[in-house]
């Protein structure tokens, strides 16, 4: 019978790739000094990626490879039915099936993976979670994923809509990440006249990938026109 193998404790994630709350926080100080927004992120770091199915008994399969298989890569386990692992994860540039990427969309977030491996912890083992080695081959290459960011703005006026653009690109600028979809109109009644006002509304997410990558990306997920509107600048 074999068992795990036993790991040294994943002792950090790597989050140089993504920007800090304090750095992104100053691309926006003075929309929120001129009362236009404010801007909220809480450190929600992940990763997008795209498997052609993601059961349970996918990912039991995928974590015991990754233990046990030293090129699970090009294994092929009859789950797969004849295809290996380097198959099962798709490039969305190989794909022109837009839609079923968007429906084949999976994210890991960092936060989720350093919550379990307190849980680890606390039980007193020393083996990696399926998370920690998942991520491990995401930053290795070995899986394609793209590192993403969620934040969000308070609503705005939809006249002040080129100024948040504005700073986004500085944002891109900065760090490489530029915004990919999560705003919206919303309809708001205003509590003394009823009259109701149109404002917009966002949980924005914001990618690091290369030019190419960012333009399918803009194909599988931009559906509002709003978001159309947004991500042309950065095309």
């Amino acid at each position: 019978m074999k068992y795990l193998k036993s790991y040294k404790l994943f002792e950090s994630i790597d989050k140089s790739k993504f920007p800090t709350y304090t750095e992104l926080h100053d691309f926006f100080v003075e929309l929120e000094d001129d009362d236009i927004t404010k801007f909220n992120y809480r450190g929600d770091m992940l990763y997008l990626f795209f498997p052609q199915r993601w059961e349970r008994s996918i990912q039991s399969q995928l974590y015991y490879d990754m233990c046990f298989e030293e090129d699970f890569l090009n294994h092929k386990p009859k789950e797969l039915m004849g295809e290996t692992w380097s198959e099962f994860f798709m490039d969305p540039l190989d794909y022109s099936d837009k839609r079923f990427l968007r429906s084949r969309a999976e994210w890991i977030h960092l936060n989720d993976i350093e919550e379990k491996r307190t849980n680890i912890q606390q039980l007193g083992k020393d083996v990696k979670t399926f998370e920690e080695l998942f991520v491990e081959e995401i930053e290795k290459g070995n899986i394609k994923a793209y590192p993403f960011i969620r934040m969000r703005f308070d609503i705005f006026k939809p006249e002040h809509l080129d100024e948040v653009i504005e700073r986004l690109k500085m944002v891109y600028e900065a760090t490489d990440f530029r915004p990919l979809w999560g705003f919206w109109l919303e309809d708001y009644a205003d509590e003394n006249s009823f009259d109701v006002m149109t404002f917009v509304n966002s949980s924005l997410y914001l990618v690091n990938c290369s030019d190419e990558e960012y333009q399918h990306l803009a194909e599988i997920f931009n559906e509002s026109n709003l978001d159309k509107q947004v991500t042309k600048h950065f095309i």
